[in-house]
């Protein structure tokens, strides 16, 4: 039920690292982002949580529940029905490979057919705008 996306960018680990965990910077190039705001600091620590809002949706607060310093996090809604994600970026010769994923948590499983295709699109569009804010940043 997991739904996963990787993407290749040609830019440093540490471009991609910088603009990929300073989550309130995320409306300014995430197109379904439309506000983020650290309840506690903006640092990616574990326990630390995000308030993102989205289109169409109520704001939805995120705890990062595990972290690899300039590597990877993962986070998950404070909902019952909501999801878990993560975020790996992976050093390769001439940039970085992003891995990105997805997955649903209690009642959410029950509509997760109809929501995949529609996340998958999202995320697509997400790891576009990641590469235009990582050439902005480099």
């Amino acid at each position: 039920m997991t739904l996963i996306q990787e993407n290749l960018l040609p830019f440093s680990p540490e471009v991609v690292w910088r603009v990929l965990s300073d989550i309130e910077s995320w409306p300014v190039w995430v197109p379904t982002i439309t506000s983020a705001k650290a309840l506690d600091t903006p640092r990616m620590l574990i326990g630390h949580r995000f308030v993102l809002s989205q289109p169409l949706q109520p704001a939805t607060v995120w705890r990062v529940t595990r972290v690899e310093a300039n590597r990877s996090f993962q986070w998950q809604t404070e909902r019952h029905a909501g999801f878990e994600a993560g975020h790996t970026v992976i050093p390769i010769p001439g940039g970085a490979t992003v891995e990105s994923w997805l997955r649903p948590q209690g009642r959410m499983q029950v509509i997760w057919p109809i929501l995949r295709p529609i996340l998958r699109r999202a995320i697509s569009a997400e790891m576009r705008g990641l590469a235009k804010r990582c050439r902005v940043m480099s």
